[in-house]
């Protein structure tokens, strides 16, 4: 036969229950827990909301932050670039240019310049000399100063002799 304990009347409603049996190793089996649980899910409701409403609104405030100092760095900027506009106006007066040349010893050119060139003097012929210093002479175009006027003058010619007019 089993040894079962003696059946007891815990309430007059629920008629006959099995009395609690405390087995070694494991806890009596209540309900004592429920509220404790309660209480801690609660508290971690809490939490996650607070952290869901406390995080946007300090990242907020830290972008409203950031945008008070670039809105100050950008009138700062704007003074800066009014200033420099007022300066580059001053600077490229005509009469201001004309100041600092003089400061600088430039001016116009005087009415005569003579060049003078040492070795020997070669006559030119009669026929190439022009009759007044501002006509130009016989010659179809006077030789290029530089080498680069040359080298110019040299693929022009070729551009002409290759395409077809």
């Amino acid at each position: 036969m089993i040894n079962r304990p003696a059946l007891r009347n815990t309430s007059a409603s629920s008629g006959l229950a099995w009395p609690r049996v405390r087995v070694p190793g494991r806890a009596i089996w209540s309900r004592s827990w429920l509220p404790a649980l309660a209480v801690v899910a609660l508290v971690g409701l809490f939490t996650v909301a607070l952290y869901l409403y406390l995080v946007p609104s300090s990242q907020i405030s830290e972008t409203k932050a950031r945008i008070a100092v670039l809105q100050a760095e950008r009138a700062a900027l704007a003074r800066q670039n009014a200033r420099l506009a007022q300066e580059i106006s001053a600077y490229t007066e005509l009469s201001y240019i004309k100041q600092r040349a003089r400061e600088l010893g430039m001016g116009p050119p005087p009415a005569y310049m003579y060049l003078y060139v040492q070795g020997p003097a070669v006559a030119a012929p009669a026929a190439e000399l022009p009759s007044h210093p501002s006509e130009p002479g016989p010659s179809e175009a006077p030789p290029p100063s530089s080498w680069w006027l040359t080298a110019r003058d040299r693929a022009l010619q070729l551009l002409h002799r290759l395409r077809p007019h």
